[in-house]
């Protein structure tokens, strides 16, 4: 028997299972290193996206609808809380946005990056969005003063078609300058792989009820106080879950706006101005505000943000 080939045999082996260590503590490494890397692109994104709603929330410059380029396939994270750990917070609720892109090693998508947060950011769309390009619609939200500036967005690959849509709606979407939105009479007539929006008829994808103010989705069904209002396209573009919690954001600092009208206008009665029926809506108003359990609510107050509004036009020394 060779001994000296069974020696050789094993050192072989060895040589092997050492080689074999070796090279999964260096992929191992490497995919740490490439794990890292992707999470702070991915941190990177997110406070990129961060930036440009902090744009829209410290004044919009253009309202309308602008595309971000993520460059590769993103995924969003859109998270939304009615509550908070500082003062800011817990009074306006936070805004919640992650990122995470796609790569060829590894998950397609990793663990996303990390949240940045916000107390004055209010952005609608559904809880995850994924793509390479994003559409965003910036509007201001007036309740009937302002209240904030929002943003709507979704993958810049989605497209609508409008069935049946009324005139108006249809010139304002044309106005805002809404890409990928088709308009048809009838749903036969709607371009392929179109998410179908009906004014008129069911089984749509979406459908809109202007009579009782309600849009229906698979998500469940909201409300919106006008096709004027900011809140007709948000409550379009993002799903139930995202949309109700931040219009309850945007009823709580509408009421915090209200109670400091109000204070403004209490303080311009002691010198003359008749500001006592706007005092005194104000206070109803606030108290209708901060009493908001869900969007349904939005259509009854929207009556006494009209009265507000006309009582506060009325006065020639008071003007929100």
């Amino acid at each position: 028997m060779n001994k000296k080939g069974i020696e050789i045999s094993f050192s072989l082996i060895f040589a092997i299972i050492v080689g074999a260590i070796i090279l999964a503590i260096a992929i191992y490494a490497t995919t740490g290193l490439i794990k890292s890397q992707r999470g702070i692109e991915d941190s990177s994104r997110s406070l990129e996206l961060s930036t440009l709603l902090k744009q829209v929330e410290t004044g919009i410059e253009q309202i309308g609808v602008s595309n971000i380029d993520a460059g590769t396939e993103t995924r969003l994270i859109n998270e939304c809380d009615i509550s908070g750990r500082t003062i800011s917070e817990k009074t306006f609720g936070i805004q919640v946005i992650r990122a995470s892109t796609s790569s060829t090693i590894g998950k397609k998508f990793e663990d996303v990056g990390v949240p940045l947060t916000s107390s004055n950011v209010y952005m609608f769309s559904n809880t995850t969005i994924q793509g390479k390009e994003f559409t965003t619609l910036a509007q201001a939200f007036n309740f009937p003063y302002k209240v904030a500036d929002i943003v709507s967005i979704w993958p810049s690959n989605e497209r609508y078609c409008f069935v049946g849509s009324p005139t108006d709606i249809r010139k304002r979407t044309e106005d805002l300058n809404i890409q990928g939105v088709n308009f048809s009479d009838t749903l036969d007539r709607c371009p392929l792989n179109t998410k179908k929006v009906c004014f008129s008829q069911s089984n749509c994808d979406i459908q809109i009820l202007q009579a009782s103010k309600s849009i229906i989705k698979q998500t469940g069904v909201v409300y919106y106080d006008s096709e004027e209002s900011a809140l007709f396209y948000a409550a379009l573009f993002s799903d139930k879950n995202i949309y109700e919690c931040q219009v309850k954001r945007l009823t709580q600092r509408a009421g915090t706006l209200a109670k400091i009208y109000e204070n403004k206008a209490s303080i311009s009665s002691l010198y003359g101005c008749a500001g006592g029926s706007l005092v005194n809506l104000l206070a109803t108003f606030e108290n209708q505000l901060n009493g908001t359990k869900n969007s349904f609510d939005i259509i009854g107050i929207s009556q006494t943000a009209k009265e507000v509004d006309n009582a506060n036009s009325a006065l020639a020394c008071l003007q929100f």
